[in-house]
């Protein structure tokens, strides 16, 4: 296969697009799992969680400093609200943060990826969801979908991988509490 052929939305006659991910049009579940086709269900089943503790919804209101000359949402704000909801979706679950760092454990990013599917803008409510979509002994990847509260359309899809580290910056395993959550 070519890489006109490869790249999304590209037939003999398009012009490839390399910046355009191969995922671009299909949903944050095959993108963050395999690229097989699964429910919310199954990610969660995935990451060992019951269903109904699947999602933490967030709402992230527009203001002018989130956006550009245009007011258009500038493009690396999303990680900031893919950070929002995952505080959120862990104090929804127990687990503080700021207790974790006064233990000298500390969560860092060791991997992100966002798909921007279209453009938010100043004024909009985005409604951010946030699900613990895997996880392993040191590390635990969170999947974010981003849309527009009134019209449901579809911002960002996303995923953030998160090790724990000691005060040292030495990686060590998850702690119980955060254990537990996939038990």
């Amino acid at each position: 296969m070519d890489q006109a052929q490869n790249a999304v939305g590209c037939g003999p006659s398009e012009r490839p697009r390399p910046w355009v991910s191969n995922h671009e049009s299909r949903p944050i579940s095959s993108v963050l799992c395999g690229g097989h086709q699964t429910d919310q269900r199954h990610r969660t089943q995935l990451a060992g969680l019951p269903e109904d503790d699947a999602v933490t919804p967030v709402n992230v209101k527009i203001y002018y400093e989130d956006t550009d000359c245009g007011g258009v949402v500038y493009y690396a704000n999303y990680l900031k609200y893919f950070e929002r909801a995952r505080t959120e979706y862990l104090l929804a679950h127990g687990i503080s943060v700021a207790e974790f760092q006064q233990q000298g454990i500390y969560f860092l990013v060791t991997h992100a990826e966002v798909f921007y599917r279209s453009a938010a803008h100043y004024g909009e409510t985005l409604h951010v969801e946030t699900v613990a979509s895997a996880s392993r002994k040191t590390a635990v990847t969170f999947s974010h979908t981003i849309r527009e509260s009134t019209s449901q359309r579809l911002i960002v899809e996303g995923s953030a991988t998160l090790v724990t580290v000691d005060a040292k910056g030495k990686i060590i395993k998850r702690p119980p509490q955060l254990q537990a959550m996939f038990q």
